[in-house]
């Protein structure tokens, strides 16, 4: 069988040796003669490293980490997180933590005192190959397929991460990128984090009775929109900091819609029907010339401002010309409700993710449906969102990880994980340059958003070398 990976003991009299055949064999130096097989792994042993004192073996592969006792080989504890293969291990000089790495573009460090309790590291762009302590233990040294070598300081919270004390359930970035505005669900307000910072603001934007659901910020900035599930929705005015209006929203329960014009601060309600209010004056005004009374669920304007899409209790999705009004196109293509729609950047596409955790794609100016994507969530989808270069379309689902998908062929590309259980949302800045997300772990994750070449090589690469 092929050797995969080798290391040797800190006394140097065994050499560990993973094979092809998914087995660990425990060689005697110099004679290389066998001594003991650890079996555990399914895959693969891709990473093999010794703690300092040579009592415990860490094993990474595709199934996770094992620790093993040395030289009993008996299996202590397994480690499980990383979404694919694990491709390298490390012990901290203490022997009290393991970082590990991965084709999922994250760093871990393991407290082994607590198995399972660990922090995530995001920042690589690609799969992370390598990972070494510094001799002190305090910092730590990353290789990537992106190549980079990082550097991360141990213990510390990362620097991607802003921690809340509940769930936030939307997020939006301001249209200058200077800001992320939550939905803080149970807070029942919304948090603000100047990104510059990091900081979260300390006054209150949104005062709701009951969980708040939605947020938008309108494309001047000047005003936030707050949708609760108390059946109001708050405008606030963001350079006075005061509230400007107050809308009813008639929601029904968990399906409401919400989104700003893409050139004017008129805000869009979904529930039972659909109405627009003009934050400017406080007054409801109305976009389309017989818009429908009843059954609509969810709402999406196209960013060049030519077309608004609704989507139906009927699980059909209709498309609106703005300028004149009228309904232009229906498509059928849905067995199950819409829960998310988004237009691609340039307003030709449209995406949708229905109930039954289907996500399809729409040609608006053709209409006609393209392809619904190939590897489907196995929960309910709360987040869509298209990259900056519409290339990639990215969809976070209650099942815990973060999709992304070509758009030219509608294939998955890349799954990250968010940790902590369902990922609720994902937006862009309008530089591009960063990704958002927010999960059930009630924290925000920022990410560097590679365009989908730079995903796809990746992936490439990665694939060639497995």
């Amino acid at each position: 069988e092929g050797v995969v990976s080798l290391t040797f003991s800190p006394d140097g009299k065994f050499l560990v040796c993973a094979t092809t055949d998914t087995r660990i064999q425990i060689l005697q130096v110099p004679t290389l003669r066998a001594v003991s097989v650890l079996e555990g792994h399914t895959g693969w042993a891709t990473s093999l490293a010794f703690e300092r004192t040579g009592k415990q073996l860490a094993s990474g592969g595709r199934e996770g980490i094992i620790l093993w006792s040395f030289p009993e080989g008996r299996e202590i504890t397994r480690l499980t997180g990383h979404l694919g293969a694990v491709s390298d291990v490390a012990f901290s000089p203490d022997g009290e933590a393991l970082a590990s790495t991965g084709g999922d573009h994250t760093v871990r460090v393991w407290n082994l005192a607590r198995p399972g309790t660990h922090t995530i590291f995001h920042g690589h762009r690609a799969g992370v190959r390598s990972v070494i302590f510094s001799s002190d233990g305090k910092e730590l040294y990353t290789g990537s397929e992106d190549g980079t070598v990082k550097v991360w300081q141990v213990p510390a919270e990362p620097a991607n991460v802003l921690p809340n004390d509940n769930m936030i359930a939307c997020l939006a970035f301001s249209p200058d990128g200077k800001l992320l505005a939550g939905a803080d669900y149970r807070g029942h307000t919304t948090q603000v984090w100047d990104l510059a910072t990091r900081r979260r603001w300390e006054r209150t934007i949104g005062q709701h009775l009951r969980p708040l659901q939605r947020i938008a910020f309108s494309s001047d900035g000047k005003f936030l929109a707050t949708a609760g599930l108390d059946d109001e929705v708050q405008v606030w005015n963001m350079p006075e900091n005061k509230i400007a209006w107050r809308f009813p929203k008639g929601n029904i329960f968990g399906m409401s819609g919400m989104e700003f014009h893409p050139s004017e601060p008129i805000l869009a309600l979904t529930g039972k029907t659909i109405r627009f209010w003009d934050a400017r004056t406080g007054r409801e005004t109305n976009l389309l010339s017989d818009p429908p009374t009843q059954g609509v669920l969810r709402v999406a304007f196209s960013p060049d401002g030519k077309w608004i899409a609704l989507g139906m209790n009927d699980s059909s999705l209709e498309i609106w010309n703005l300028a004149t009004g009228q309904r232009v196109h229906s498509f059928h293509e849905n067995s199950s409700r819409v829960a998310r729609l988004c237009f691609s950047h340039d307003s030709t596409l449209l995406a949708s993710a229905a109930e039954n955790y289907r996500v399809t794609l729409y040609d608006v100016g053709r209409q006609r449906p393209i392809k619904s994507f190939s590897e489907p969530h196995t929960e309910p989808v709360w987040g869509l969102a298209f990259t900056p270069d519409d290339k990639t379309l990215v969809t976070t689902s209650w099942d815990g990880t973060i999709k992304f998908s070509s758009v030219a062929n509608q294939q998955l590309v890349l799954t990250l994980a968010h940790d902590g259980g369902p990922v609720y949302w994902v937006t862009f800045s309008a530089d591009g340059n960063l990704m958002a997300t927010s999960g059930a772990d009630t924290t925000v994750r920022l990410w560097p958003a590679p365009p989908l070449t730079e995903i796809d090589g990746a992936e490439k690469r990665g694939a060639s070398q497995k």
